[in-house]
């Protein structure tokens, strides 16, 4: 083993005076004797597979003296030395060496000798079998296996790459404990698939090649940019080989992969990396050259495939689009100067071309942002870019769907991978993510297009969009499960739910709603038991379970059990009093259930048993609302005639039962009222209505000491309304509200004048023909109505706020805009008090921020230049009190000061140009 030692020792020095030589000869030009250094090469490859084979099985005493093992180590070290400076010096000079075209095929060999001589090297230097080192020494066998197979040594490289397979797998047997470490292991195993893919090539077995490279495509932790393009590079370069093999006759060789699939799965793999929101330097050049090829090749089928010319026809009109957009930006591929000019410049011209070129604008946007999130100097305008992609995207929205949301989808996922989420301005964010939900509330409610609807509120949701707050997120990802439970996607809504707070009424209850779709009485129940300890519980949760429930036909048991489980918890002493209120509408549906035959006869006798405990009339629920009705006219009638019979004998209890009576009869003939569909026998009713209501109303007012009267005389004006609505009558139902606005309001009655007046808006909202004067006057007199004097006065004021402005927005009347701007005045008034500023809540704030500023700027690039500057102003004096001395504020006050000088001056051309930056500039809240 010693004289074997000292042979290879030998061997190896006489290698290093050529290897300086072959630096030399490609730094300098010197001479280079190629035959002795490969000789060199293939002596010291043989001596070292000889020695290592040898020490493998010769194992003796002499060999663990101390001495044998310093040898042993030294000459282990110089293996590994000359192995690192070979792999080195291969790397270095392996692209001047192959662009060699006279010695081609002779560097081709050298080139495979090197890489081949470097890993026998490293391999016989390893001391250990670590992850580390195993990870090397695949490393190295891959480059050596690509190497040789390149060379045409099929024997050699298949040798290589059984020794490659076996350091894979005790690789994938250990478990990486870094994030490093796992980027090591994806990336080394990528690089084996690869030269795999190159020895299958060259054993003429393509199909398995195509196969081993669409599984490397499909890495668990995803791949990184220069991954991507090594893949597609590697499918452009076996596509070429066989292009140049089949035309030259000379080569007997047949491929039983087309050119075709090679360019299409490089083009799927560029597809990919834009999706993943990878930015790959010179994209979309790649992308042009690959159309380029398919279109080449399609159009040589059109002979054999009759669909071949419709193929190349639309690749042809994909590689104009892309072409157009490389032609007219090709700026963005080079240094971009990062200043306002400059970015306010390109998305100018990005919206000059959006209308013949509706792709190229989201495509630049996408490569403008990747470009921001990579250069320090770009990160102030990545909000920007961010903002207009995705406005460019809604504007192509119908034609494109698909398209444009996996083009915004690349967008967020590149701004989440590069960590930029949290520097975002919030006020961008937040009309990003308007965006989405009003495209997502369109899909839903025009067309019921329920995936779609679930993808935009998903997007809505996104990590990228954190600054816009955790309660907009929430609502979007609750938003987006209700879709998902409208397609029956029941496991795809419930993780959405998983990921949302569980405190939360609304997350709740569409728990209940999937436990009850899939069956699950405990799920159901669980859900609302959780639903009634939610802190943000409100009535109209109940109300909208209860309404869910009573849509079943035919109640089956868990409807039953999940209403007895409601029940039990309506009667805690802890529940909220305004909450008990709906317990009659649980024992009706209880009710209902009990007379059903879906019903067993135990069930019959507890759910019996529980109606009796919470109601007095045994059979009161078998009776529709028209026999009910008429019970409680009669009642009312007996005690108008025991009255006039006895009015001595008349007490409290007498008064309070007939008004009450007369109240329910006109209550029960209300809903049979909304039943009927007879028009002439509606006509009737209504009118008998109309009649009665005077002496229902008198009567509740004579016996205002009745409990809850007056309760009884809101809903009955209500009702009365209603009536009135459907037919038109506006002059009354004007009279009637002009009345209500003059009554005076005092702390007894307030909150129920207050309800009153919500219950009458989202009366007259369902009636498109009503004035627009009528609804101005009632939302006036219920902003009037809410007194602030408390911090959930200033929330509640804010939420109504904000629904009222969006409404009047929404209408665009003649009046609607001024009507808008006098209640943001108000928001004002209130702002400028301590209780307004400390407890008006931050996203409402932002909201009327945003949407004001962007109404201005809407209305300003109309041409309604004063309009505009009025909403703008209205901005920042809510900024001032809202926001004060916060960089958004100073970005507000810059900004519109750029709008207005150009009008000040009177400069016409500068104005012109102002225009065209600021439709860039306008978002669109929706």
């Amino acid at each position: 083993m010693s004289d074997q030692r000292e042979k290879l020792r030998g061997t190896i020095r006489s290698l290093h005076p050529l290897l300086d030589d072959l630096s030399q000869h490609y730094e300098n030009d010197t001479p280079m004797n190629y035959g002795t250094l490969n000789d060199t090469l293939d002596n010291v490859r043989v001596q070292v597979e000889v020695y290592s084979k040898g020490k493998s099985k010769k194992k003796n005493n002499n060999d663990n003296t101390i001495g044998e093992k310093e040898k042993e180590r030294d000459l282990k070290q110089e293996m590994d030395e000359l192995g690192v400076k070979i792999w080195n010096l291969t790397n270095e000079f392996s692209p001047s060496i192959s662009s060699n075209e006279k010695k081609k095929e002779q560097n081709v060999l050298l080139i495979a000798s090197l890489y081949h001589v470097s890993f026998r090297l490293i391999q016989a230097s390893a001391d250990s079998k670590s992850s580390e080192n195993l990870i090397r020494l695949l490393r190295a066998v891959s480059t050596a296996i690509s190497a040789l197979a390149l060379s045409g040594q099929s024997e050699k490289a298949e040798e290589l790459a059984h020794i490659g397979a076996e350091y894979q797998q005790s690789i994938d047997a250990s478990q990486p404990d870094t994030a490093e470490e796992k980027r090591e292991k994806s990336e080394v195993f990528l690089h084996f698939q690869l030269a795999r893919v190159d020895l299958e090539v060259l054993r003429k077995n393509d199909n398995l090649a195509l196969s081993l490279l669409i599984k490397a495509t499909q890495s668990e932790g995803g791949l990184e940019a220069f991954q991507y393009q090594e893949l597609a590079s590697k499918c452009w370069s076996i596509s070429q080989e066989i292009l140049s093999r089949g035309d030259d006759t000379k080569k007997n060789f047949t491929f039983t992969t087309a050119p075709i699939e090679w360019l299409q799965q490089a083009q799927s793999i560029m597809e990919k990396a834009v999706e993943q929101g990878i930015h790959i330097p010179g994209a979309n050049d790649v992308r042009i050259a690959i159309s380029t090829n398919i279109a080449r090749e399609q159009i040589k089928n059109v002979s054999e495939d009759p669909q071949a010319l419709v193929k190349a026809t639309a690749t042809l009109k994909q590689l104009a689009k892309a072409a157009a957009s490389t032609v007219m930006f090709k700026d963005l591929s080079e240094f971009i100067d990062w200043n306002d000019e400059t970015v306010l410049t390109i998305i100018a011209q990005l919206h000059a071309v959006s209308a013949d070129y509706p792709e190229t604008p989201i495509i630049v946007s996408l490569q403008l942002l990747n470009r921001a999130l990579t250069e320090q100097s770009g990160f102030n305008y990545v909000d920007r870019i961010l903002y207009e992609g995705v406005y460019f995207a809604r504007q192509h929205l119908v034609k494109n769907s698909q398209d444009n949301r996996q083009q915004v989808l690349s967008m967020l996922e590149g701004v989440v991978k590069s960590g930029f989420a949290k520097s975002l301005d919030s006020t961008r964010v937040i009309a990003v993510q308007m965006i989405f939900t009003n495209i997502a509330h369109r899909q839903y409610e025009a067309r019921g297009q329920f995936q779609q609807a679930a993808e935009w509120y998903c997007l809505a949701a996104h990590p990228a969009l954190d600054a816009a707050g955790p309660s907009n997120t929430f609502r979007c990802m609750r938003k987006a499960a209700n879709c998902y439970i409208n397609l029956g996607n029941l496991g795809q809504a419930d993780g959405l739910l998983q990921q949302c707070p569980p405190r939360g009424a609304a997350t709740q209850y569409l728990s209940f709603i999937i436990g009850i779709q899939q069956s699950d009485t405990a799920k159901a129940i669980q859900a609302i038991e959780a639903l009634m300890v939610c802190p943000d519980l409100e009535a109209d949760h109940l109300t909208l379970l209860m309404e869910y429930v009573a849509e079943k036909r035919g109640p089956l048991p868990i409807l039953t059990a999940a209403l007895q489980a409601l029940l039990v918890a309506l009667d805690r002493p802890e529940m909220r009093e305004e909450l008990k209120f709906d317990k009659l509408t649980v024992v009706r549906c209880l009710l209902q259930s009990l007379i059903s035959g879906n019903t067993e006869s135990t069930e019959k006798q507890q759910l019996g048993d529980q109606v009796i405990e919470h109601l007095d009339h045994e059979g009161l629920g078998e009776f529709p609302a028209r026999v009910l009705a008429d019970l409680f006219d009669r009642s009312a009638q007996l005690s108008s005639w025991y009255t006039h019979l006895n009015p001595t004998e008349v007490d409290l209890d007498t008064e309070k039962i007939s008004a009450s009576a007369m109240f329910a009869c006109f209550a029960g003939k209300m809903f049979q009222y909304r039943e009927l569909n007879d028009a002439e026998g509606k006509q009737t009713l209504r009118e008998q209505l109309l009649q009665y209501y005077d002496t229902v109303h008198v009567t509740l007012r004579e016996n205002s000491k009745i409990g809850s009267s007056d309760q009884m005389i809101d809903v009955l004006e209500v009702y009365r309304l209603e009536l009135l609505c459907d037919v038109g009558m506006w002059d009354e139902v004007g009279n009637t509200v002009f009345i209500m606005g003059n009554l005076p309001l005092n702390s007894v009655n307030g909150e129920n004048s207050t309800r009153k007046l919500e219950m009458v808006i989202n009366l007259i909202l369902n009636y498109t023909d009503c004035p627009a004067a009528i609804v101005h006057r009632v939302l006036e007199i219920l902003v009037g109505a809410i007194s602030v004097i408390s911090e959930l006065d200033v929330v509640k004021f804010s939420r109504w706020i904000r629904g009222i402005i969006m409404l009047l927005l929404q209408r665009s009347g003649p009046n609607d805009h001024k009507q808008a701007q006098s209640y943001l005045s108000r928001c004002l008034q209130l702002l400028a008090t301590p209780l307004g500023q400390s407890a008006y809540p931050p996203d409402e704030m932002q909201w009327l921020i945003a949407t004001s500023w962007n109404k201005g700027l809407e209305l300003y690039y109309s041409s309604r230049y004063e309009e505009g500057k009025s909403w703008c102003e209205l901005c920042l004096k809510l900024a001032a009190n809202m926001l004060p001395n916060t960089t958004q504020l100073d970005k507000l006050k810059t900004q519109y000061h750029s709008l207005v000088i150009p009008e000040v001056l009177g400069n016409t051309t500068v104005v012109n140009q102002t225009e065209n930056v600021g439709k860039v500039a306008q978002p669109h809240f929706l």
